[in-house]
């Protein structure tokens, strides 16, 4: 099957034009008129993926491996590093990133996953409302999301309304109208303005809230006449206890 086969097929179910203007979703390594032999779809790329993976493999992954512009390529280091192995193999690379984030990624997570009923819907943002104490809906974030901890900010005893971005998503604060936000990656500042403006935000992880992206895409991918697998991408984090 074609490359652009494939990208013609991503296009349709999560358009390209929908990414963020700092993005980088699309093609990001490859040439349109080659063979694909297999795709691999994963939320990141790492080198034993990329080792493992046959030659005129294609990775349909979420997070692009370029994100700004490239001034030089040093093998190395990364990103380069990946470039050059992938490009000897003749493998290929299609991001998609905030586009999917809107299409599939963030409403699956808040119903499908987490279990809540989306009332109100505005791009990178899905809102519930309901009735929740402080300690059921942590429990609940917890299993569901297989978090040990969570760091929360503005602690309420109750809550009437839920909203949640998956990744990285505190910048989008001011946009929020919920008593509580669930997002990844919250950075200190974003959580003082937070508690400042009383709202409630639980960080629920970046890879934690968006590793389901390989299960979604997969599900689509089975009306290709093309093998498509599942490659586990690692978190780069890990909790130790001493």
């Amino acid at each position: 099957m074609k490359l652009k086969d494939i990208y013609d097929y991503l296009n349709k179910i999560s358009p390209f034009e929908l990414q963020e203007k700092w993005d980088n979703s699309g093609l990001i390594i490859g040439d349109m008129n080659r063979e694909v032999l297999q795709v691999v779809v994963s939320l990141d790329i790492d080198e034993a993926m990329i080792e493992v993976a046959e030659e005129g493999t294609l990775f349909v992954v979420h997070h692009p491996l370029i994100f700004g512009g490239l001034r030089q390529l040093d093998f190395a280091k990364y990103p380069s590093n990946l470039l050059e192995k992938m490009i000897l193999k003749k493998q290929s690379m299609i991001a998609l990133h905030t586009n999917f984030d809107q299409t599939h990624l963030n409403r699956y997570v808040f119903e499908k996953i987490l279990g809540f009923k989306v009332s109100s819907e505005v791009p990178f943002i899905c809102r519930a409302e309901g009735s929740w104490n402080y300690h059921e809906l942590l429990s609940l974030l917890k299993e569901k999301l297989n978090l040990p901890t969570l760091k929360v900010i503005g602690k309420k005893e109750q809550i009437e309304s839920v909203a949640m971005t998956t990744g990285a998503g505190a910048s989008l604060m001011d946009e929020v109208a919920a008593d509580c936000f669930l997002t990844g990656d919250i950075k200190y500042h974003d959580a003082m303005k937070a508690m400042s403006e009383k709202l409630m935000m639980v960080d629920i992880g970046h890879y934690e809230s968006e590793r389901f992206f390989a299960e979604i895409l997969l599900d689509e991918l089975k009306v290709l006449p093309i093998l498509a697998i599942i490659a586990n991408s690692k978190n780069p984090f890990h909790m130790e206890t001493l």
